[in-house]
């Protein structure tokens, strides 16, 4: 949706403690970004049928700051990968 800045997921389905979902995303501050993932989360379980009988039991973000931080100097505009090209209908990243 817009404003909520997702730029991927990745889905983990065999964890020991069930599956895992990661969301990387754009926001303000770590704070904004559990928001806006227990938000994304929630819409999904109560849209999407094949995702009846899961539930949030958390939302919590991770920072990496120092690691991206140290990539941020060497990629245009800010970035280590390019966003998708929605537009192009592939939804991958080509590496």
């Amino acid at each position: 949706m817009p404003g909520e800045s997702v730029e991927y997921v990745v889905v983990h389905p065999d964890t020991p403690v069930g599956p895992v979902v990661g969301l990387f995303l754009l926001a303000r501050s770590l704070e904004d970004a559990e928001e806006i993932g227990a938000t994304v989360c929630g819409r999904a379980l109560r849209t999407r049928a094949e995702l009846s009988g899961f539930l949030l039991l958390g939302c919590e973000g991770r920072l990496v700051g120092p690691y991206f931080d140290r990539l941020l100097g060497w990629a245009p505009a800010g970035r280590v990968m390019p966003r998708p090209d929605h537009d192009s209908g592939n939804p991958f990243l080509d590496f």
